[in-house]
């Protein structure tokens, strides 16, 4: 299965979510965005354009775009249906055909037909007439959020990777510990062995010293804080 784009996952939600509610027009709901936000109608293999001015670059970029993002979901809706995640139902539909799709917002504009690509306009004309069946796989593929099931187990085998790899880590720090711990219980060992009377003096006195010094300190701020006191009393007096 090749991937997704954004644009193509938001019209196979679109497609789950109203296959849902009825298999009736599934297809040509795909189109929504284009034809019911878009300034075009399509007939008869036909897409009809409303422009404000057909001279203008910026109506011939509008018609260029509008009919790219047609064949984009046409090319699509064609790759679902021939990898079978949507099954074309081929007896006409339950609700009436649709003769044409879209032609909104169109009053005061000027209506330009362009001929659309034959295989195109079939697709078309299936979205509008016949009803769709989404299968289970693509439901499951919306639910995993476009994940296959290759993906998946992809995924698995690199957390199973990661597990393994911190696993290996934690092993040989472990390791490491049981050798370092032992010789660094005996450096210590030593090392208190080896303190004489004398640096047992001059670490007692250095102890001494800092806490003098901390004393000190307090006395200092208690001192300065007393001054503070007697200072306010007098301004106030």
């Amino acid at each position: 299965m090749r991937r997704f784009s954004l644009t193509e996952q938001k019209v196979i939600r679109r497609l789950v979510d109203d296959a849902r509610q009825s298999l009736d027009y599934v297809l040509a709901n795909a189109y929504n965005d284009v034809f019911y936000q878009r300034r075009v109608k399509y007939s008869n293999g036909e897409l009809v354009f409303y422009l404000e001015d057909t001279n203008t670059l910026s109506d011939v970029d509008d018609i260029l775009s509008v009919e790219k993002e047609i064949i984009d979901i046409s090319i699509l809706i064609d790759y679902l249906i021939k990898n079978r995640y949507i099954i074309i139902i081929e007896d006409p539909s339950g609700a009436d055909p649709l003769k044409e799709i879209g032609g909104f917002l169109t009053d005061g504009l000027t209506p330009v037909g362009k001929k659309i690509d034959t295989n195109v306009a079939k697709i078309l004309d299936n979205a509008m007439n016949h009803r769709a069946f989404v299968s289970e796989d693509l439901v499951q593929l919306v639910q995993n959020n476009f994940k296959t099931v290759e993906d998946m187990a992809l995924d698995e085998a690199r957390k199973q990777t990661n597990y393994s790899r911190k696993s290996v880590i934690f092993a040989i720090i472990a390791a490491v510990l049981s050798v370092i711990i032992p010789i660094l219980s005996v450096l210590l060992a030593s090392n208190v062995v080896k303190l004489d009377s004398e640096q047992y003096e001059q670490l007692y006195n250095c102890c001494a010293g800092y806490e003098k010094n901390v004393d000190m300190a307090y006395q200092r701020q208690a001192d300065t804080v007393k001054e503070d006191i007697f200072i306010d009393t007098c301004i106030k007096h």
